[in-house]
């Protein structure tokens, strides 16, 4: 396709959109007033070339594969290598413009409006971040590296806080109260937070694609509708001293060929209205939780869940304490589940000196009908090592007289802490259900036909969903799973709470 002196003009998303190996030139035109991303080359297939556009106006100019050359750019580039908003240049734009790589651009106090694309390893530096406000989507451009943000808020943004294809570290900023998710990461885009707070963005505090990684410290995740970490594909995070909490849904969420990290983190508050889990492991994907607090979460504290494929969902726990989970009103129902920690389907899990305490259901369980599940689907394994202590769980009273299910050392605890039915290891130290050496069903698992409470019937009634409510982790992974294994392509949208779009419908 090729675009010569046309005007893309005051579109309600982008003003030009490609995606799928698309081969796009745009030459001596206009994009104005766009209310996205006026040039959008969402993946490396496509090919985006051109020069002499003007852009003004638009929420983001550049977004994804784009060459920062098929734009006119607002000033010369200098050999200074510190300019100053507003002193030296009027717009955050110009002066990325102007500096040459390796510079610094420092803004005084103050909201500064207008689209920022950054092209080039530059600083972009502010007063503290409640004082020096950018109220737009940032984009970083796919090849950028060495991007630095300092002292600075992203807030209030009708979409997106920042949309990463490149490279980029955050320093002392806020990424706060965005209509949509805080920080977007497509591959093969990096962020690395340092004392960040992602607060009270509509959607999420972060939602990753394909291989895009972040790493963070010290930081706050808080807030949303959707789960603070959405990670998708193969992306991955890894997460220290930080705190997740107060998401509607899950404080993690990990799909398809995903991974976290995640040390010293607290995990609290999330899932409260809809009985959700702090953190759910989809199968093929992969968490390690050390010394961290997984406490107070609305459903189970955490899920480990492989019901739809062959692939395993993995979860290693060590030195951890997961604590008060199931605090949803809904989890005083018989009917539903939650546990401090749950296992479904092809799950694997390693549990070491880690404590289990005042859940409102089990402790630790596996979904089989002598943990009171309706049906047995539990084809992984769990071992045990170290000094666990599983206490004061089964605040609901549920599970009174249902005891300890299992062969393992905590037969003589009271009722409702620990459920592993099948056989463990003899040593007693490392207690187990079948490990990784043991036969377990390779063929491909069945879809339940269960009662969903949370969709309320909005969907037909023939449609395979997740029999029990802590294992219906996210709309998301529901709508993923028709697709990929009952080909509902056609399956729409029918409660915005209750179904997400599919991943490349969503892309923010």
């Amino acid at each position: 396709m090729i675009v010569r002196d046309s005007r893309l003009e005051r579109n309600g998303e982008e003003g030009l959109f490609a995606r799928s190996g698309a081969n796009v030139e745009v030459y001596d035109s206009v994009f104005v007033g766009n209310g996205a991303c006026a040039l959008w080359a969402e993946e490396e297939s496509v090919r985006v070339s051109g020069a002499s556009n003007e852009m003004r106006g638009n929420l983001m100019d550049l977004c994804g594969y784009v060459p920062a050359s098929v734009r006119k750019p607002l000033a010369p580039q200098t050999a200074s290598l510190t300019v100053r908003v507003p002193e030296d240049y009027a717009t955050v734009q110009e002066a990325l413009d102007a500096v040459p790589p390796g510079g610094t651009v420092v803004l005084g106090e103050g909201r500064f409006e207008g689209a920022v694309t950054l092209w080039k390893p530059v600083t972009l530096r502010g007063a503290g971040r409640e004082e020096t406000i950018l109220p737009q989507t940032i984009s970083v451009l796919a090849g950028v590296a060495d991007v630095l943000l300092q002292d600075l808020g992203v807030n209030f943004s009708p979409e997106e806080g920042l949309l990463v294809y490149g490279g980029i570290a955050l320093e002392g900023v806020d990424v706060s109260y965005n209509d949509g998710t805080g920080l977007v990461l497509y591959s093969p885009g990096t962020a690395e937070l340092r004392n960040v707070r992602l607060q009270e963005n509509d959607r999420r505090a972060a939602l990753l694609f394909g291989s895009s990684r972040l790493r963070a410290e010290d930081s706050l995740f808080e807030g949303g509708r959707y789960p603070l970490l959405d990670l998708n594909e193969e992306s991955s995070v890894e997460i220290a001293r930080s705190v997740l909490r107060g998401s509607r849904r899950q404080g993690v969420y990990l799909a398809d060929a995903s991974s976290a990290v995640l040390r010293e983190v607290e995990i609290s508050g999330n899932g409260l209205g809809y009985a959700l889990a702090g953190i759910t492991v989809l199968e093929g994907s992969r968490l390690s939780l050390s010394q961290s607090r997984v406490v107070g979460n609305g459903g189970n504290g955490l899920e480990v869940v492989a019901l739809f494929t062959r692939a395993v969902a993995r979860a290693t726990v060590e030195d951890s304490l997961l604590e008060g989970n199931g605090s949803s009103a809904r989890c005083a129902n018989e009917q539903y589940f939650c546990n401090g920690l749950v296992l479904a389907g092809n799950a694997e899990l390693v549990l070491e000196d880690s404590a289990l305490r005042g859940n409102a259901d089990w402790g630790l369980a596996v979904e089989d009908e002598a943990c009171g599940y309706g049906r047995s689907r539990f084809t992984g394994w769990a071992e045990l090592r170290g000094e666990n202590i599983f206490e004061g769980n089964n605040l609901s009273g549920n599970l009174e007289g249902m005891g300890n299910p299992g062969d393992h050392p905590y037969g003589d605890l009271p009722d409702g802490q620990i459920c592993l039915p099948l056989p463990s290891a003899e040593d007693p130290q490392a207690s187990s259900v079948p490990g990784p050496d043991s036969e377990r069903p390779q063929e491909a698992l069945p879809l339940f036909h269960g009662a969903a409470n949370l969709l309320g019937g909005a969907l037909p009634d023939d449609l395979p969903l997740l029999q029990h409510v802590q294992v219906i982790a996210d709309a998301k992974g529901r709508l993923e799973a028709l697709l990929r294994h009952q080909q509902a392509e056609t399956l729409r949208l029918e409660l915005e709470e209750e179904l997400l779009r599919a991943r490349h419908e969503l892309r923010h």
